[in-house]
């Protein structure tokens, strides 16, 4: 029976949202891989925004910056993955190889 109290069947709708959230690293990369790095950084920042602790999203803004030849930046950003990772000793050799560099 129609609860509406008529003869046709009662229409119900569902709408069902998710909330997933945007994979910035993904789309960074992409970006990149398209030679778009000033796109993609945006990108890794979102990330590092988003999870401060996210290592994946440091390492790949300081690769980004590296690139771009803006080393502090880049060492900044390597240096935050060396916070998260203290036991990345090729990481911790690599970074001080780059310092010396011009």
């Amino acid at each position: 029976p129609d609860p509406n109290g008529g003869n046709t069947p009662a229409k119900e709708s569902l709408m069902v949202k998710f909330n997933i959230p945007p994979d910035f690293i993904s789309q960074g990369e992409a970006l990149e891989n398209q030679g778009l790095f000033k796109d993609a950084l945006s990108r890794f920042q979102e990330a590092a925004k988003e999870d401060p602790r996210n290592a994946l999203a440091w390492w790949e803004m300081g690769m980004t910056y590296y690139k771009l030849g803006k080393k502090e930046y880049a060492l900044h950003c390597f240096g935050k993955v060396l916070e998260l990772q203290p036991t990345n000793q090729s990481l911790a050799g690599w970074v001080e190889k780059y310092k010396t560099q011009p």
